[in-house]
């Protein structure tokens, strides 16, 4: 019992490992943007919609503009990347 119950446990680890968060996915259009890095934007755009992460805010960032609508917790992850630089080529647009 306590084997099997050890491997489901583990699957859930994995399995919530590979799935993508919206707050993953704007990190990373942020930092493809960046790079102008248009394989990783472009399949990255659509697990980002999977996720459901705003269109709004995709559109910003595609559009080289701070994105609009962003939660408390995106704003946290957006602060980040404009600290990091990323953001600098959304900034250099305004």
């Amino acid at each position: 019992m306590a084997r099997s119950q050890t491997a489901a446990e583990f699957g859930a680890l994995v399995q919530s490992l590979f799935q993508r968060s919206a707050l993953t996915e704007l990190a990373v259009l942020l930092t493809a943007r960046h790079h102008d890095c248009a394989n990783v934007w472009h399949s990255h755009r659509a697990l980002a919609v999977k996720a459901s992460l705003g269109a709004e805010i995709i559109a910003g960032i595609a559009g080289r503009r701070p994105p609009a609508g962003m939660s408390a917790e995106e704003s946290e992850i957006f602060a980040f990347c404009d600290e990091s630089g990323i953001t600098e080529p959304l900034r250099r647009s305004i």
